[in-house]
Order: structure tokens, then sequence, then C-alpha cells
């Protein structure tokens, strides 16, 4: 890997899974470079296994890198809260190019559509989805603009571009579509860095007002990466 560095071993492989499994269907991850889907991009792909469990792919371009985490970080529930699982996705992606629009896409794809109900649920810094059926509650959440536009502040791989700072104007910048997110950003400049993550948590559906799923996927990206050794 090239936009991740790991203080321990990584493993190249073969081939990889790039969705994640649930018992309500797969959660895909795509990205809008320049108006082209990374999923149909004629570009090169290395896989990778990490030490605890987690997978990664490499995406090369003449135009762009794209690096794909996914690993389950730790979640600290206090008795008797608990989950199934949870697993995070963090994009990081390189610019090689003057000027490269991002849009970064997920979504559930339902094992059966008619049975899923999904509504909006978002908090503090996170934009958030929460869909479920009546065996299982699971929530994907992203940060919202608000909180990307601080990293931005920052300089922690967000461009500090946004066309406005205002927090209204911000919090709509992650866009809500059926059973899914995208985050859109500035254009990145030649050798730009970025990175985007999202979170999913399931568990059992007791039909209550349990928000364990909700708390799992409020996540930063570090808290993503910590169990692997990515930084």
């Amino acid at each position: 890997m090239e936009l991740f560095s790991s203080r321990l071993t990584i493993q190249s492989i073969n081939f990889c899974e790039h969705v994640i499994p649930t018992p309500l269907g797969a959660i895909t991850f795509d990205i809008i470079i320049n108006q082209i889907f990374l999923s149909e991009a004629d570009c090169s792909r290395q896989y990778y296994r990490l030490s605890n469990g987690g997978i990664a792919i490499q995406y090369r371009h003449s135009d762009f890198i794209a690096e794909l985490v996914f690993c389950e970080p730790t979640i600290h529930l206090p008795f008797p809260f608990y989950l199934d699982k949870a697993v995070g996705a963090v994009w990081r992606v390189k610019s090689l190019t003057e000027k490269m629009n991002c849009e970064f896409i997920t979504h559930l794809q339902p094992n059966h559509p008619y049975e899923i109900e999904t509504g909006p649920d978002s908090g503090e810094c996170l934009d958030a989805i929460t869909l479920e059926n009546k065996k299982y509650k699971l929530t994907l959440g992203t940060q919202d603009g608000v909180a990307l536009a601080a990293r931005a502040k920052k300089k922690d791989r967000i461009p500090d571009r946004f066309p406005s700072t205002d927090d209204i104007a911000l919090y709509g910048l992650v866009n809500y579509i059926t059973n899914g997110l995208t985050v859109p950003l500035p254009p990145l400049t030649q050798d730009e860095i970025c990175q985007v993550h999202f979170v999913t948590a399931w568990k059992p559906n007791n039909n209550d007002e349990d928000a364990t799923t909700w708390f799992a996927v409020d996540l930063t990206g570090e808290d993503i990466l910590l169990k692997e050794g990515l930084y």
C-alpha cells in the first residue's frame, strides 16, 4: 500500500471481497472520480491482508491512486449493550492530476428490499441511516459536513475549499440516497490526499429504542484504523 502506513505486517494476496456482508444484504462502496465510477474504471488492483483480520485494496490509475481498508474496530459498549458486528471502511485517494472531483458512495443492497424500513439517523458530527427488518437492525454512518470542514481546517486529509463555512449549509453536505449515503468533496489538486470513512454496525432487532448501532458508528478514521496499526 502507498497511502496508508502500517506498524504491523501486511501480506499481499490474490483477491479479497470489496463488500461488507450483513444479515440484511451486502454493503457496497464506490467513488465517482471525474464522472466515472471507480468500479468501472480501467485501473490495476492489488489486494492485501492486514495483521488483525482486515483487508485492503489498492486501485491505481494514471489520474489517481485510491486505497480502501476494511477492518473491525474495537467498540466499547457498557453492559448490557452489545453488537453482532461492526466494520469500518476507510478510503484514501490521491490525485495525480491538477483537478479531480470525488464523490464517495456507499449503500446496502438488501436481500429482501420490501422487508426493510429505513430512515435518516443523524447526530452531532454524524450523518447516518438506520435500516431494519423484523430480525435485524443496522446503522450505516459517516462524518457530517461540519466534521469534515473541521478536519479541513486542521489539514487532516480534507481539502480546505468548501463553498461555505456556515454550519447550516455544511449540515447538508452529505447526501442521503436509497439505503445509503454519498459524500461529495471539493476538487482535489495534484498530489493532494483525502480520506473519507464509513462505519456499519448491526445486531438483532429487539423492537425497542435501543440505539447501540447508532452509537457504534460514531467513530473517527483513527478509531477505525487503530486495531490494524494503520496511520
